[in-house]
C-alpha cells in the first residue's frame, strides 16, 4: 500500500513539475509594442540613411490598385499572389530608399483572433520570399548585400512575426524582442 502510495504520489510531482515547466516561459507574454515605433527605433539607433518605412496606416491609405502595386514589389510571387495582410492587427517596414543594400526590418503583428500556426506559416513565407528575391536580386554584383540575405532572421515573438536583413541580424532581432518585452503585460 505504502510502495501503492509513493508512485503515486511520484507520478503526480512528476506531471505537475512538467505543467508548470512547459507553461512557463515558452509562450511569450503579450505585448501593446507598436510596430512603427520599433522600427523608427531602430533606424535611428542603426544610422541607417535614405531608408523609406511603411506603416499599416501608411499602406490602408492608398487606393487599392497602389496599395496592391506597393505591396507585389515587396512581397508579391511570381504568379501574382499578394500575402493577406488582412490578418495583421498592424505592422510596419522599412525598405532602402534608393539606396543599393539590403538592409530591410518587417515587424508584423497578426490580430488575435488570426494568431494560428497557419497564419504564422504564411507570413514566415512571404518573408522567405522576400529574402529569397533580395538575394536573387544583388546576386553577382553586391555581396554584401547577398551575405545580409543569407544571414536573415525571420522569427516569432507571441503575435509578432518579424524579418531582418542587417549587418547584424542578431543584434538587431535582440533590440526587437527587448522592445516587445518592454511592452509585455
Amino acid at each position: 500500500m505504502k510502495k501503492t502510495i509513493l508512485v503515486i504520489m511520484a507520478s503526480l510531482l512528476a506531471l505537475s513539475c512538467f505543467a508548470f515547466t512547459s507553461c512557463e516561459g515558452n509562450t511569450p507574454k503579450e505585448s501593446a509594442a507598436v510596430p512603427s515605433e520599433i522600427i523608427s527605433s531602430l533606424v535611428s539607433s542603426l544610422a541607417w540613411e535614405n531608408t523609406a518605412s511603411y506603416t499599416k496606416t501608411d499602406i490602408d491609405a492608398l487606393d487599392d490598385e497602389e496599395k496592391e502595386m506597393r505591396l507585389s514589389v515587396l512581397y508579391g510571387s511570381v504568379d501574382g499572389t499578394l500575402p493577406d495582410f488582412a490578418v495583421f492587427e498592424d505592422y510596419a517596414f522599412v525598405t532602402p530608399g534608393g539606396e543599393m543594400t539590403a538592409r530591410e526590418i518587417g515587424i508584423f503583428k497578426l490580430s488575435s483572433e488570426n494568431n494560428t500556426e497557419e497564419k504564422i506559416n504564411d507570413a514566415k513565407a512571404f518573408m522567405q520570399l522576400r529574402v529569397t528575391n533580395v538575394k536573387e536580386i544583388f546576386s553577382g554584383y553586391a555581396p554584401e548585400a547577398v551575405a545580409m540575405a543569407e544571414n536573415a532572421v525571420i522569427n516569432t515573438w507571441g503575435r509578432y512575426v518579424y524579418y531582418i536583413m542587417a549587418d547584424d541580424s542578431a543584434a538587431v532581432e535582440a533590440e526587437i524582442i527587448k522592445a516587445l518585452e518592454a511592452k509585455a503585460a
